[in-house]
């Protein structure tokens, strides 16, 4: 009895297995001695469908999966049904999903992995994407009249359902589109999500030119809140710059819509570049709800409208914000804190009272147009510093700035003040 027990708590009927270099498209893709060859056919033997309770979890083989999900979404490499678990066996340095660029048509988006489920009549659910290197045939491609996204998840479609329960993690995701430029900015895009995700432990390079997107869903008649998004523990750096376009485009390693209450903790903010045409924002807030910004490391945003936290005004009198900024290091960057105001096409970010406590923000101005909040024991550096109790303003006397480590060393004043 004991035996049999033991044996219906393992077993797990949604189990399916890839592999690019033994599989074959024919197999039922039930067993490890008889796997698919390709992702996109392995989705087709799922019986019976996924549900919540009963997810599909898809293993991947080590290998290049190179595909399109042609002809019911030619622009996309890989499209996941819901309540699917794609795992590599490996890991991003031994697994690769690219998407084959061969059945495009003239423009559009190109998507390497997208959920199946995007529209008015549902959205991306229980849906993983764990552990690998997604990315285009080569580093840069040139793709007139489209820009690329790495993982959607539903974004960019009109939908009144919010995805719920999406993961992605300890995935490398790297796409830079040379010369596509559909509008002045935008060629290439990491994750985008309508409503939050939880995207952890990724990393984002050569991206052109944004890391993580956030937007609202229209709730509409349906009711239903965005989810909250948990943005923890990714690396963002070598961000690519477009070339004499103009206006000047911004890049942003994580862009949060209206209404999308995000969690942003232990993140790296590297906006390091050999080209810096356009302007660097590490996380950009547009009248969002509930951010929470703690134990990240902002740097490499110089020029004097990058910002690492900018918080945009967006709809004028609404709010006020209150985000939580906490325990975050800032360096190397004209300013850490600045507001925009969208209806002034000018800095100011009225719509904003930010809590701004333990920090380092050791920048030329820490804080630019943002009057309102509170700002208690940092150690910053600024001419028109907010009121505040127990900040200083004394070289925090990082370990190693050059090879980015921000450990303090035993005598810094961070350590007992501010």
């Amino acid at each position: 009895m004991l035996i049999v027990l033991l044996s219906a708590l393992c077993a797990h009927a949604g189990d399916y297995y890839v592999n690019v270099a033994t599989g074959t498209d024919t197999n039922t893709c039930g067993t490890m001695a008889a796997p698919c060859r390709s992702i996109n056919a392995t989705f087709a033997r799922f019986s019976p469908t996924p549900t919540q309770g009963d997810p599909a979890v898809v293993h991947v083989g080590p290998g290049l999966y190179y595909e399109n999900a042609a002809p019911d979404a030619p622009q996309t490499g890989f499209s996941v049904p819901n309540h699917t678990h794609l795992i590599s066996d490996n890991g991003a340095d031994e697994t690769v999903l690219q998407v084959d660029l061969s059945q495009l048509s003239f423009a559009g988006v190109v998507y390497v992995v997208r959920s199946q489920q995007i529209g008015m009549a549902e959205n991306a659910t229980d849906i993983t994407i764990d552990g690998f290197t997604i990315t285009l045939p080569t580093g840069e491609v040139d793709l007139q009249n489209h820009s690329v996204v790495g993982v959607n998840m539903g974004a960019n479609f009109t939908t009144e359902i919010a995805p719920t329960g999406n993961v992605i993690r300890n995935n490398v995701i790297s796409l830079s589109n040379k010369n596509g430029r559909t509008s002045y900015q935008g060629e290439g895009k990491g994750v985008f999500v309508a409503g939050g995700a939880i995207v952890d432990c990724n990393v984002f390079y050569r991206i052109d030119s944004v890391g993580i997107a956030m937007g609202a869903v229209n709730t509409g008649m349906n009711g239903n809140a965005t989810q909250p998004g948990e943005v923890t523990r990714n690396s963002f750096y070598h961000f690519t710059s477009s070339q004499n376009l103009s206006p000047r485009p911004s890049d942003m390693h994580l862009a949060i819509g209206i209404d999308v209450p995000t969690t942003v903790r232990g993140n790296l903010f590297d906006f390091t570049r050999q080209v810096s045409i356009d302007r660097g924002f590490g996380v950009v807030c547009f009248d969002c709800t509930g951010l929470v910004a703690e134990n990240n490391v902002f740097t490499g945003m110089p020029n004097l409208f990058d910002a690492p936290i900018s918080l945009v005004s967006v709809t004028p009198t609404k709010g006020p914000f209150v985000p939580t900024i906490d325990h975050n290091t800032f360096f190397d960057s004209a300013s850490g804190l600045q507001g925009y105001d969208v209806s002034t096409n000018g800095l100011g970010g009225d719509n904003f009272a930010p809590t701004v406590t333990n920090n380092i923000i050791w920048v030329t101005e820490a804080v630019r147009d943002v009057d309102a909040g509170t700002y208690d024991f940092n150690n910053w550096m600024g001419a028109a510093l907010p009121p505040g109790s127990s900040n200083i303003s004394s070289n925090p006397q990082f370990q190693d700035t050059v090879h980015r480590d921000f450990r303090l060393t035993m005598g810094s004043p961070s350590l007992t003040a501010g």
